[in-house]
Formats: C-alpha cells, structure tokens, sequence
C-alpha cells in the first residue's frame, strides 16, 4: 500500500525531527518573554486612558457595561473586563465601544488625542459631551 506524499512527508518529518528536551530559556529572545518594561508603562497608562474616555462616554448616554457588551454582540464579561483592567484593549475593543456609543472612530481618535492647548479634565468631558449632542448621538438632556 502507498503512503500519499503528504502523509509521507509528516511521517518523515517526525522520524528526522529530534525532539526538544532540556532547558527552554535559549528558545525566547528578550522582546518574545512576558515581562513588562518599565518603557511599556506608558502603553498601559495610554489604555487606561483611552479605555476609561470610552467608559465615560457611555456613562453619559446612560449605558451600563451590560447594554454595551449586548448591542457589541460581545460576550458577557468582555468589555466589563477591559474596562477593569483585568484584560487589556485591543484595538478591536475599543473600536466596537465606538461602534457602541455611535461615534466615528475618526471623531473618537480626534476626542482622544487633541493638542496640548486642549481643555483638561471636566472641560473637556464638556466639550465631548456637546459635540455628540450636536451629532444626535446623545440627548442635551445629558449636558451640564
């Protein structure tokens, strides 16, 4: 009976292949290991930031977490999760909590990342909260 190539191959391929047996620590270069650098602090303060821009926003229009996950079409702990910290953002997630909230990504980059001359704080949540207003995405019955 004859073997077809590929099975072949795959049987060659594990008789020639030696297995790995011993130590592991040589196999991961220093960027693939799970430690965090202290540079990589600000990635994780930048996520928080932008993670919690998102929470206030929904905050605004009255949404829980819950009501989030469900029109994201999400599982039931996933945005709970990234909004507590115990899993971090990905891009997707942040992009479907914009989806979410009704704001264009574009809008949401924009809010996110204004000049250093931009307001601060409460002023800014203010201006946000106007801006989705005006658009439609947020009764004015929501302003301050």
């Amino acid at each position: 009976m004859r073997i077809p190539l590929h099975d072949e191959l795959f049987c060659r391929l594990m008789i020639f292949t030696p297995r790995f047996q011993g130590d592991a620590s040589g196999l991961y270069s220093p960027s693939m290991t799970t430690e965090i650098a202290p540079q990589d602090d600000r990635y994780v303060t930048e996520e928080r930031r932008l993670v919690a821009l998102l929470a206030r926003l929904a905050k605004a229009q009255g949404l829980s977490v819950r009501a989030m996950e469900l029109r994201a079409g999400v599982g039931k702990t996933v945005f709970a999760k990234v909004i507590s910290g115990k899993v971090s953002p990905t891009v997707r997630h942040l992009l479907r909590m914009c989806d979410v909230l009704g704001l264009s990504w574009p809008q949401f980059y924009a809010f996110a990342h204004q000049q250093d001359d931009a307001p601060r704080g409460d002023e800014f949540e203010d201006r946000v909260l106007a801006i989705m207003a005006r658009a439609g995405v947020l009764p004015s019955s929501h302003l301050r």
